[in-house]
């Protein structure tokens, strides 16, 4: 419900407001993070309660008695909970010299989805009242893509999207989302204005391990043995070669590891050239510590493959001769990310 007379009173005393709004309410140098209205699905009986509640309050206002308009437009607001319910509480709370309460009620009338005009006469009540206060604020209006990030600023946190109250500054923020590649910045906020922003998070790539079985081949049954013909002689049987079994494995790996070292280090490059243009010194060091890590465990990787695919070489090499050779082959394949090992045959 919208009550499309509020611009009309507002604007008839718009002088008087913007006079009052110059006192100062006090000293609050923190994140204010007001408490939304639990949702509600209202009924025909909520909504006739508060246009009721909401008239009275308009009259007692118009008459002069700001206490007992006061007193109606927080039954509006606890009956239907909307931005101009809200709304008319924050101006009545402004008229008071309750700046703060006031400005808290137009953080929570901004997060109401407000018609165009609504949020004009918001962000005019939030101006007046975040320049009055001490230290004077201003507001940041925080969005997502996808919705419900949670967003670390100061000494508090909160889902997005959210309108909060900052004092002027600069502000660091950190934004994270599970299953999202998280971000982080600064913000500046001046007295008595507003900032917008918006997000979107690019979905975390999930690194998936490829495995190959081998073929079995079907069983027949075994017939009975022949109680009247002796027992066939036992024949030896030639056993895979496990030094040459050890030796191709130990090559595979190494070749693996070898081209998920590449892998990475081929994207550190990358990380360095984002850190070049990093807006910020806070996202530059992140860009640099990130592109150190990298190379270090494309080191390790490129490190660990030599060593292996070195050992599998001598160790084939050194296997005696006549050995019998195994039946079963190993591959190593490059994924996104690094390698795998592919493997398959008879063991």
């Amino acid at each position: 419900m919208h009550f499309h007379d509020l611009k009309k009173f507002l604007t008839a005393g718009a002088l008087a407001l913007a006079m009052i709004g110059l006192v100062a309410s006090g000293a609050h140098a923190s994140l204010i993070i007001p408490d939304l209205p639990a949702s509600k699905n209202a009924s025909s009986k909520d909504e006739k309660r508060a246009q009721d509640a909401y008239g009275k309050a308009y009259e007692a206002y118009g008459n002069g008695d700001a206490e007992r308009a006061l007193k109606f437009a927080e039954q509006a607001f606890k009956a239907l909970p909307n931005a101009s319910t809200a709304l008319i509480r924050a101006t009545i709370l402004q008229g008071l010299e309750r700046n703060r309460e006031s400005f808290e009620a137009y953080l929570i009338a901004a997060d109401l989805s407000p018609v165009p005009d609504e949020l004009q006469l918001i962000d005019q009540g939030l101006a007046a009242t975040g320049a009055s206060l001490s230290p004077a604020m201003g507001w940041v209006n925080f969005k997502t893509t996808p919705a419900g990030a949670r967003v670390s600023l100061g000494e508090g946190s909160f889902k997005a999207p959210r309108t909060v109250g900052l004092p002027a500054g600069q502000h660091f923020f950190n934004i994270q989302s599970a299953g999202f590649v998280g971000t982080q910045g600064n913000v500046s906020v001046s007295a008595g204005r507003g900032s917008n922003l918006s997000f979107a998070l690019a979905a975390e790539q999930r690194q998936q391990a490829v495995v190959q079985t081998a073929p079995v081949a079907p069983t027949t049954p075994t017939p009975a043995p022949d109680a009247t013909k002796p027992a066939p002689a036992a024949t030896a049987q030639a056993l895979p070669a496990k030094s040459q079994a050890l030796a191709y494995s130990m090559m595979s790996i190494g070749g693996a590891a070898l081209i998920g070292g590449g892998v990475v280090f081929s994207g550190v490059q990358g990380k360095i050239d984002e850190a070049q243009a990093a807006p910020t010194r806070s996202e530059y060091d992140s860009l640099v510590a990130e592109a150190q890590s990298s190379q270090m465990t494309a080191f390790i990787l490129m490190g660990v493959g030599a060593g292996a695919l070195g050992y599998g070489i001598y160790d084939l090499m050194s296997a005696p001769e006549g050995e019998a050779t195994a039946q079963w082959n190993a591959t190593a394949v490059p994924i996104y990310g690094g390698g795998a090992l592919v493997v398959s045959g008879e063991f």
